[in-house]
């Protein structure tokens, strides 16, 4: 299998926008799910969507607006781009889980040892 980093580049064409912005009674952060499709060389048309906070470079994204994609020759329509991040709650998430179960090891294994 080809690394990601030499898969082909095209430009992906935004198709939809839905952005939720929380009123200021509500917790959480800006969302938005972007629709898009590219065209593979020679191939068809491809589909796909992904969910951005407001920390991404295509959160302000509107329709026919363009980004950069890499797809897999092999698979057309699996995509790749460094312009989706990863969302900041799921960040904070994730660190917290890591903490806990590095914390709950170290304690589990302290007991064993008595």
């Amino acid at each position: 299998m080809r690394r990601i980093d030499r898969w082909p580049e095209t430009a992906a064409t935004v198709t939809s926008t839905d952005r939720f912005i929380p009123e200021r009674w509500q917790r959480g952060p800006s969302e938005a799910t972007i629709g898009f499709c590219y065209t593979p060389d020679g191939g068809e048309i491809q589909s796909g969507q992904f969910r951005v906070d407001d920390g991404c470079s295509l959160f302000n994204v509107d329709e026919r607006d363009t980004f950069p994609i890499r797809y897999d020759p092999a698979h057309p329509e699996r995509y790749f781009s460094s312009e989706f991040s990863i969302r900041s709650r799921l960040k904070f998430l994730g660190l917290l889980v890591v903490g806990f179960v590095a914390v709950f090891v170290y304690v589990f294994a302290s007991f064993l040892r008595r």
